[in-house]
């Protein structure tokens, strides 16, 4: 979907503002802000959404919601360039002439995480949360906000009243799942992911993430075939190759654990958790200098991978 392409009540007022004849100039500049380029051609850059933007602002043709509109479009043109400060100030904008807009709390939330400042990343979604209140995405976005703030107990919760307002989402169960397996509850965890693969069998995350969870918590034939499952519909997927390994691993399974090690080196020459298997084959198999360099190499990458590692009983 283009980017500049929103749902907002005053875009045809915005299009009935620029036919009157004094103000012919602002149709490109319009037409730029909402992401329409000459004859109407969907491919614009982000300068050229500022600049039409800017433009009809400065024009002073419009008030009101014509004018939220045009600071709304350009605040998302800021935060796609990662330019946190300047997205905020028009947001702001956007709320004081339009206050119950809730995508302009949502745009401002999401600028200030990428300022990586929680309190007010939070501030601004409950109020977009207030605004839109059967809006199921804002409830995951406030989720995602906690759950990178390491506040596991009120992402769970955020994602649960998600869950409630649209069962239908894959990713709301399989995120849930996340922070579940992230607060220590491996069970709650792998029950959403299997919640998520009812409604996608092919998900990708779920499947995945069921895969490690198995094998963390020592259920190794069940980790087997999520893994097997994971790897045959998303091969692409390096990081699944050093899982199946490990799994293998403790099965006992050596010559399957390598070859999936190798797999994943293959697919991706710096997987530390690939590269620490590969490592702990070649000790088991006599060749003590090339497996301790191995997991050298690996813990150059991964410092903690040995430690995390030990606690599912991987050691050399």
């Amino acid at each position: 979907m283009n980017a500049w392409k929103i749902s907002f009540a005053v875009a045809c007022g915005l299009a009935l503002a620029a036919a009157n004849p004094a103000w012919a100039d602002d149709g490109a500049a319009l037409r730029a802000c909402q992401g329409r380029g000459e004859n109407f051609s969907p491919f614009v850059t982000v300068k050229q959404v500022i600049d039409g933007c800017t433009q009809a602002i400065r024009s002073d043709h419009y008030q009101g919601n014509d004018l939220a509109l045009l600071y709304f479009q350009r605040a998302q043109a800021h935060l796609q360039s990662n330019d946190s400060d300047k997205a905020i100030n028009d947001f702001s904008q956007v709320v004081a002439l339009s206050p119950k807009f809730a995508p302009a709390y949502r745009g401002r939330g999401d600028a200030y995480r990428q300022k990586h400042d929680v309190p007010n990343a939070l501030a601004d979604y409950t109020s977009a949360m207030a605004a839109a209140p059967d809006d199921a995405t804002l409830a995951r976005g406030r989720a995602l906000i906690h759950y990178y703030a390491n506040d596991y107990d009120r992402a769970i919760l955020d994602y649960t009243l998600a869950i409630k307002l649209d069962a239908t989402k894959v990713n709301f169960w399989s995120e849930r799942g996340l922070a579940c397996l992230a607060k220590g509850e491996p069970d709650k965890a792998l029950a959403d992911f299997d919640a998520a693969l009812k409604l996608d069998p092919k998900n990708m995350e779920a499947s995945g993430n069921s895969c490690i969870v198995l094998f963390r918590v020592g259920r190794l034939e069940q980790a087997l075939e999520k893994c097997n499952a994971a790897i045959a519909s998303f091969p692409f997927v390096s990081p699944l190759y050093a899982e199946r390994g490990f799994v293998h691993f403790k099965l006992g399974h050596l010559p399957e654990a390598s070859a999936n090690f190798d797999e994943g080196l293959r697919r991706n020459k710096k997987s530390a958790r690939a590269l620490f298997g590969r490592g702990l084959i070649k000790l088991k198999n006599g060749d003590v200098s090339g497996g301790n360099s191995d997991i050298e190499d690996a813990k150059e990458l991964a410092p903690d991978i040995e430690t995390q590692l030990a606690k599912y009983g991987i050691a050399r």
